[in-house]
């Protein structure tokens, strides 16, 4: 209802100017303030919405030359919300059911004018509340749109952080990538210049194993960096878990870590504590989780510059699983360091490191369906805590299944390999396994050598001129569906991470690969029955090593 000192301006449609006085002079006694314009053409009505904005419109039935209708028709055109009031005498009831129909508001007969006041105040209140809603409506759109800003704002700037810290850890892989590279290329160029002064001399022979098995170990640490990055490549979580012996695992682990530590010279001052336990056979892979256990076992060590102790126990744990712990009594970490310890990259190594030792075991762990966790404290030394699911037959140990197969025999085989070195490297591996080889450095000239009743097998690079080896295996299996395809490329273990397999490819090996690696490959594929692929392969670890 208006309030008291409140103006409501009303435009009046009436022909007759005594019954706007009359009417008039009973709003005010009323206690009715208005603001009145009384009008009676169509002209005058349309001139008087062009400069007032009024609260209430007042129309008789009645009118020559512009009824109701028309009025409300006209509002319905200019888009205004102001509510019309019917004020005449006598009207037919349909008509008055079609004027509310057509917008009007009520309807008051000049024989009861006592409704009349109460009808203007209604309708002006309920003007208000529309008004309002409107307006909230019309703000909620702008704080939507606003929000949408923010929201997409917030979203550029997430997008443009997540970009620098991409670029961040690309760095700083790149840089401990590098580092570690640069080592081992210094070890061999090293190693193979001590050869080179020293041929001829007597005493070379005296440590010729030594100075192999350094350069061998050489490569193996290459070989482990570029496996490392690119677990971080794997988008298969939770792979298929054989029945794995703990004790045996963790036994064979202790004695390579010792080894490694002995024949490289370093951490002579760390003493690794462990003790077989009951038996205990868990549900995992034994060579991941053994890189896992490897990389954990080696961060402690770096941890402890002055020596120490790392004790390895193993524990039955609730819900059926195994608790290995792996402690160290070395530096421990800091509160920031514990928080991103296992963040692909990072590293309290400095800027020299790849950052992938905790980091790689912890996805080497979760992909079976276990869990790792760690508690540090500065001064106090690290402990890491992996649970991994307890077997579920009783110890029995998972075996393969033998491969059904024709029967050994020499073959002969088509290798392409765009590097001539490694292609005749490639061909001597398997001649030493009484092969015949052909070698070809591209892959066009592979496809004109290639006949199906001579070739048992193809090898075949990835990244050649010309034409790459995923093209070729296609155009060997189409001419050809039951000659087995083997990949041998340095995109490898990326590929197996991202559980990439080209068409026509039947088995991938990554490169650096070795003569014992190469030579069961081959083995393997000759003995499949025609057209049967069989699983990716990139945990061949052999002592003569092949380079990219």
């Amino acid at each position: 209802m208006s309030g008291p000192n409140e103006t409501i301006n009303l435009l009046w449609l009436e022909d007759s100017e005594d019954d706007v006085f009359l009417f008039s002079r009973k709003l005010e006694e009323a206690g009715m303030d208005a603001e009145i314009l009384h009008v009676e053409t169509r002209a005058e009505f349309s001139d008087a919405l062009e400069t007032v904005i009024w609260d209430v419109i007042l129309a008789d039935y009645d009118l020559p030359g512009f009824s109701p209708f028309e009025a409300l028709k006209h509002l319905k055109s200019k888009e205004l919300d102001i509510p019309l009031i019917i004020l005449s005498g006598a009207v037919k009831a349909e008509d008055a059911v079609t004027l509310m129909r057509n917008g009007a508001k009520d309807f008051v007969t000049k024989d009861d004018i006592s409704r009349l006041l109460p009808a203007i105040n209604r309708e002006i209140e309920d003007q208000k509340i529309r008004k309002e809603k409107l307006e909230a409506t019309a703000e909620l759109h702008v704080r939507n749109a606003q929000l949408a800003d923010t929201l997409e704002t917030l979203r550029a700037a997430q997008a443009d952080a997540l970009r620098l810290q991409r670029i961040r850890a690309v760095s700083e892989m790149g840089s401990g990538v590098a580092h570690d590279f640069n080592n081992n290329l210094m070890k061999l160029s090293g190693l193979l210049s001590h050869i080179t002064q020293r041929k001829g001399q007597g005493d070379f022979l005296d440590d010729h194993d030594k100075t192999f098995s350094a350069m061998t170990h050489a490569l193996e640490e290459g070989k482990s960096v570029m496996k490392r990055i690119a677990r971080f490549y794997d988008n298969n979580p939770n792979l298929e878990a054989d029945d794995v012996d703990l004790n045996r695992a963790i036994d064979e682990t202790v004695e390579e870590v010792k080894k490694q530590w002995l024949a490289n010279d370093i951490h002579q001052s760390v003493r690794i504590v462990w003790q077989s336990a009951e038996p205990a056979m868990a549900l995992t892979h034994e060579a991941d989780f053994q890189s896992a256990l490897m990389n954990i076992i080696t961060n402690a060590a770096e941890a402890m510059p002055f020596g120490g102790e790392v004790k390895l126990s193993l524990d039955p744990a609730p819900d059926h699983r195994y608790l290995i712990k792996i402690a160290d009594t070395g530096v421990g970490m800091s509160t920031n360091e514990f928080q991103r310890c296992l963040e692909p990259f990072f590293s309290t190594k400095g800027e020299f490191s790849t950052g992938l030792g905790l980091g790689i075991a912890d996805a080497l762990v979760q992909q079976y369906g276990g869990s790792l966790s760690i508690h540090s404290s500065r001064n106090k030394g690290s402990t890491v805590s992996i649970l991994l699911r307890a077997s579920k037959d009783n110890g029995k140990t998972a075996k393969r299944n033998p491969m059904p197969g024709r029967a050994e025999a020499p073959s002969h085989i088509l290798i392409a390999e765009d590097e001539v070195f490694l292609g005749k490297l490639l061909s001597r591996f398997l001649e030493k396994e009484g092969h015949q080889v052909e070698v070809t450095t591209s892959a066009a000239e592979a496809i004109e050598i290639f006949d199906p009743e001579r070739h048992a097998l193809v090898i075949s690079d990835r990244s050649m001129p010309g034409m790459t080896g995923d093209e070729l295996a296609l155009e060997i299996k189409q001419r050809s569906p039951d000659t087995p395809f083997l990949m041998v490329t340095g995109f490898g273990d990326i590929m197996i991470a991202r559980g990439e397999l080209p068409e026509g490819v039947d088995r991938i090996l990554a490169k650096p690969v070795g003569q014992k690696a190469i030579a069961e490959a081959a083995s393997d594929l000759l003995h499949l029955p025609g057209g049967e692929s069989i699983c990716l392969d990139h945990r061949a670890v052999d002592e003569n090593v092949l380079s990219r």
